[in-house]
């Protein structure tokens, strides 16, 4: 649990540090260790959003970071990123998250933490490959059953309201 904490934060901070170098927010990281097989990477963090835009609707981005805007819900196309691996949606006003995000088989880290207005996750039972879900600071009083039955999971972060 430990060496997945210090992976997610080293993953997160490596992307950051990666990201704002050319003019494109899309970049290719090539890096040491699990950064190596290069990774697309979309970081709209802090861009005062209010919905995701439609340009981040690209099959190939294996991390999408969204944190720090005003986002009330996610886009039912969030279903469509089938390589999305990780996604990081902290501190917005998350109300509702869309069921479509079930269908992003490959996802394995989700970040939902600071979104206050946050009442219940969708179903993940699709979503084999999650290890890791946070959602400290929302209103999520109810686990799902198909979060209690994930495999891979080993680190959820959960506090009550």
């Amino acid at each position: 649990m430990k060496i997945l904490s210090i992976l997610c934060i080293g993953l997160l901070f490596l992307v950051h540090g990666a990201i704002g170098q050319e003019n494109s927010p899309i970049k290719r990281f090539e890096g040491r260790g699990q950064m190596n097989s290069g990774q697309r990477i979309l970081d709209l963090s802090y861009q005062n959003l209010n919905k995701v835009p439609i340009s981040a609707n690209d099959a190939t981005i294996e991390i999408l970071i969204l944190d720090n805007n005003k986002l009330t819900q996610l886009p039912n196309w969030i279903g469509q990123l089938s390589n999305l691996r990780v996604l990081s949606v902290r501190n917005n006003n998350l109300q509702d998250i869309s069921s479509a995000l079930g269908q992003c088989t490959k996802l394995e880290q989700l970040y939902l933490s600071g979104n206050s207005s946050l009442f219940q996750l969708p179903n993940l039972s699709s979503c084999r490959n999650i290890m890791l879900i946070d959602v400290v600071n929302t209103k999520i009083q109810d686990i799902p059953v198909s979060i209690r039955t994930m495999d891979q999971l080993y680190y959820f972060k959960y506090s009550t309201p």
